[in-house]
């Protein structure tokens, strides 16, 4: 009799195992899928703007050759661009202001960086930027450069010319 008991209550405890660790296995599936799926969705921008021919995103020798908007919430973005110096003089450093426009061409927003970094004629840099307090962040579907200010060799070497320094001795 003891056994009997002892058998059934080692059944019952075994189900109740299988039946936790199913449920268990069921739910950290579907929350690993879940990340995955935002993984997959935050890696793809809700709005890509290409410079074209006939709508070029330039200024003073520096393009925007692609521009990626990410949304992270309903009021806030992710902005990565690549900005490509196709002058012919080395960039110590710049400051650059992009404009986001809706369809109609009114400004949504714009984003304003300041950068040290050495850009090399030719060479690119990535610009990463968070925007927030945004109304409409899915309306967005074109850009400009607004504002460019580029430390350049040449005007660094100007600024610094001992050469015409006078000296009083």
């Amino acid at each position: 009799m003891k056994n009997k008991k002892l058998m059934v209550v080692i059944c019952i405890a075994t189900i109740l195992i299988l039946i936790i660790s199913i449920v268990l296995f069921i739910f950290l599936k579907k929350n690993t899928q879940k990340n995955e799926d935002t993984e997959i969705i935050q890696n793809k921008a809700d709005t890509i703007i290409k410079g074209t021919k006939e709508n070029p995103i330039e200024l003073e020798g520096f393009e925007a050759t692609n521009i990626d908007i990410f949304k992270t919430t309903d009021t806030s973005l992710e902005v990565k661009a690549t900005i490509v110096n196709k002058s012919d003089v080395l960039v110590k450093g710049f400051f650059i202001e992009i404009g986001l426009y809706d369809d109609k061409g009114e400004m949504v927003t714009e984003i304003a960086e300041n950068h040290t970094e050495e850009i090399k004629s030719g060479e690119n840099y990535i610009l990463e930027a968070s925007v927030v307090g945004i109304k409409n962040t899915l309306d967005i579907t074109s850009a400009k450069i607004l504002k460019l200010e580029k430390e350049t060799t040449s005007n660094m070497e100007e600024a610094f010319d001992t050469n015409q320094i006078n000296s009083n001795r």
